[in-house]
């Protein structure tokens, strides 16, 4: 933590579990796969986010969800000779412990962006294939061992965000082959998906939250961030604008009143946001942010005191802050030294959260890091 704030690490130490036995059944299923080098991999010796092993030739994390303790799904890219890279999806059920490849993924894959569970063994990665590029979604049943595309409707470039409520109820954003931004969304485990209709001029959505089955808050960008919500399970979408902002990355929000949101505040130079409702969108207000922060990629709040987020600063470094209050004190946190820019962040509980993006090495690498009392 920064010097002066003792206040938060106390309270991480406190609420922190003691680490989860490795080697569990991900292990049997997805073994053969060397790890990452130990310089990258080797946990820090103080509190803080620290890395954990990833299988070779990891390039980038993009996206991450922990419905548990001890399961997280996490999606990427990696290394495939004569080619800009494959998407990989990453599995554990040891909290990171050991991390594996999950197989059998369609071979036209072109990219995964985002990742949402209603459960360890329920799970929905976005993105997009190719050649197209046209959206993309698979689903698992049975805690990433299979994968199954699902059928979207026409007229998709891409996801780039999903959020799934219950085992059946789901909401992805993303872009369609138009330009503009769009929502769909699915009442069956994702076998059909329908498209929602959006207020005119949103360009672009990259993230999505829902806090009841019914509400529902995406974050993106016109000129400036935007956040559109629905309060009747995305029969009617209204926007917010929010001028003093250029775009909006994140958004987690819990039940129907609290969310918050992060971004790009502004550039030249770069400043990042965060925006917070207390009142289910009737009105946001800006919270203050550390110094030192270029853009806040992601968010996300396990209750609605504790929130962490993610991006990078303005030297090309990673980025991690943290509350404990709501966002009325946000709170610098270490992270190892080799990272380099956190695109997503999940908590299975206040005292559970791993980050992930990339870090410093020859060709790029893959990071995930969880954080250690």
């Amino acid at each position: 933590m920064n010097a002066g704030t003792p206040s938060r690490s106390a309270s991480r130490a406190r609420r922190l579990l003691p680490a989860l036995a490795a080697g569990l059944a991900l292990a049997m299923c997805c073994a053969g796969l060397a790890l990452a080098s130990p310089a990258l991999a080797a946990p820090g010796a103080g509190p803080g986010w620290q890395a954990q092993p990833l299988p070779a030739g990891v390039t980038g994390v993009a996206g991450i969800a922990c419905p548990s303790a001890s399961s997280c799904v996490a999606v990427g890219s990696a290394e495939q000779a004569g080619t800009a890279g494959r998407p990989v999806i990453l599995l554990t059920t040891d909290g990171g412990g050991h991390w594996a490849e999950a197989g059998g993924l369609p071979g036209d894959l072109g990219q995964l962006n985002g990742v949402a569970c209603a459960g360890p063994a329920r799970c929905w990665v976005a993105g997009s294939s190719i050649p197209g590029p046209a959206a993309a979604v698979l689903a698992t049943t049975d805690g990433g061992l299979t994968w199954v595309r699902r059928v979207l409707p026409a007229g998709l470039r891409s996801l780039t965000g999903i959020d799934c409520v219950t085992d059946a109820r789901c909401w992805a954003v993303g872009q369609s082959t138009a330009g503009d931004a769009a929502v769909l969304a699915t009442d069956d485990g994702g076998a059909t998906w329908a498209r929602q209709a959006l207020p005119a001029g949103i360009a672009t959505l990259s993230a999505v939250s829902c806090g009841s089955t019914t509400r529902c808050w995406a974050a993106g960008a016109t000129s400036t961030g935007i956040v559109a919500a629905t309060t009747n399970g995305g029969r009617t979408w209204t926007r917010a604008d929010f001028p003093r902002t250029r775009a909006l990355d994140g958004i987690s929000c819990v039940g129907d009143d609290f969310c918050r949101a992060s971004g790009l505040a502004t550039v030249m130079p770069s400043t990042a946001a965060i925006l917070a409702t207390d009142n289910g969108g009737q009105s946001w207000s800006a919270q203050a942010v550390p110094p030192g922060l270029a853009r806040l990629w992601a968010v996300t709040c396990p209750s609605d005191r504790d929130c962490q987020a993610v991006g990078q600063s303005p030297a090309t470094l990673g980025a991690a802050i943290g509350t404990t209050d709501g966002g009325a004190t946000w709170v610098t946190e270490p992270l190892p030294a080799s990272i380099t820019m956190l695109r997503g962040v999940a908590c299975a509980g206040a005292a559970d959260c791993w980050a992930a993006g990339t870090a410093r090495a020859p060709g790029g690498a893959g990071v995930i890091l969880r954080w250690a009392a």
